[in-house]
């Protein structure tokens, strides 16, 4: 894996993947630490001598989970994603009873991706908020751990 030329590709953007606002290297790290565990693998995804966008895959049992997909916003609409996760499910979706599982956001690119590729919406998640006025008092429970 071209570490660097993954954070070229983040840094050039914008956009954030997976909802969260981050710093291009830092994001780039997690997942590289992340792989060095051995649970995950990370790839680019070229197309025609080009980097176009990354993606993060983890076995769980039968499953695939396709973590973190991203494609330039230069490159969405061109089917490369659609050929990026035809691979996946080619090469790496083992058996018949196998899935490829992917978390996207309604209403984010991904989401017309993953229908266009004939996957179902299997759940919904919910996230949950509390608006806090004032600071609690005597937090003594929680430490901060290095």
């Amino acid at each position: 894996m071209d570490w660097l030329e993954k954070l070229r590709l983040h840094e050039v953007s914008a956009e954030f993947s997976d909802g969260h606002e981050y710093l291009a290297r830092e994001w780039v790290e997690l997942e590289r630490r992340k792989c060095l565990t051995g649970r995950m693998a990370c790839f680019l995804i070229e197309y025609e001598s080009e980097f176009h966008g990354s993606v993060c895959l983890m076995r769980e049992g039968r499953a695939i989970r396709i973590k973190n997909l991203y494609l330039q916003p230069a490159s969405r609409g061109h089917g490369i994603g659609s050929l990026a996760l035809q691979e996946i499910f080619g090469a790496y979706v083992r058996s018949a009873d196998s899935a490829a599982v992917v978390y996207a956001m309604r209403g984010e690119p991904g989401e017309h991706l993953y229908r266009s590729q004939n996957m179902v919406e299997i759940c919904r998640q919910y996230e949950w908020t509390r608006r806090v006025r004032v600071p609690p008092e005597g937090a003594a429970l929680l430490r901060r751990t290095a």
